[in-house]
C-alpha cells in the first residue's frame, strides 16, 4: 500500500497576519520542503494551495516557491 501525505497552505487564515507570513514559511512551509526532499520518492507528499497563497508566497518567498518548482520537476512533490 502506498500511502500520500496531503498538505493544504493557506496564508489568507484570518488569524495570521501579512507581518507573520514569513514565521509561517520559516515554521511550517520550509520544512515542509524538507520533508519532501528526504522522503518523497518513498511516501509522496501532495501540496495543496489557493492561487492567492501561491501569488504571496512568489512576491514574498521567490526562494521558496523556485524550491517547490524544483521538487515538483523531480517528482518529488505532487501540486
Amino acid at each position: 500500500m502506498l500511502l500520500t501525505n496531503l498538505f493544504h497552505l493557506n496564508l489568507s487564515f484570518s488569524s495570521i497576519p501579512p507581518s507573520e507570513y514569513p514565521v509561517v514559511v520559516e515554521k511550517c512551509y520550509t520544512p515542509l520542503l524538507d520533508m519532501a526532499e528526504e522522503h518523497g520518492r518513498m511516501m509522496p507528499v501532495g501540496i495543496e494551495m489557493s492561487g492567492w497563497t501561491l501569488e504571496r508566497l512568489a512576491e514574498g518567498f521567490p526562494e521558496w516557491v523556485q524550491r517547490l518548482q524544483s521538487l515538483h520537476d523531480r517528482e518529488m512533490v505532487c501540486i
